[in-house]
């Protein structure tokens, strides 16, 4: 990969961070970037609208559910981490939506939204 080609990508991705703190701003708790793929850290409540948002929005169509992972850290609060790999065919990228949770709160199923998830 050229460096000017690293340049544009990195303006992409600066764009594409921006427009996404703006739109989303009381769901995101953090966003990182790993390589050329993102973990969006959101807030459980949230996941739903989150999910329709990155499935539906012209900006990132991730149409597919990839892999839905949990991880258990019964040492925290909320000691369960759950991770949704969503892939955008039409942009070629891939991004984790990540939450935290406990074994009390409701986390609402996604099927509706991605069969995969069932």
């Amino acid at each position: 990969m050229s460096e000017q080609h690293l340049k544009q990508l990195n303006a992409i991705h600066k764009s594409f961070i921006i427009n996404l703190k703006c739109v989303l701003q009381g769901s995101i708790k953090q966003i990182l970037q790993k390589r050329n793929n993102f973990v969006i850290k959101i807030h459980s409540k949230n996941i739903k609208s989150n999910l329709l948002f990155f499935k539906n929005h012209s900006l990132c169509c991730y149409q597919q559910l990839i892999e839905i992972a949990a991880e258990d850290q019964p040492a925290k609060r909320n000691r369960f981490r759950i991770n949704y790999v969503l892939s955008s065919l039409i942009y070629s990228h891939k991004i984790t939506i990540s939450l935290t949770t406990n074994e009390l709160d409701y986390l609402p199923s996604v099927t509706k939204l991605y069969a995969s998830a069932g």
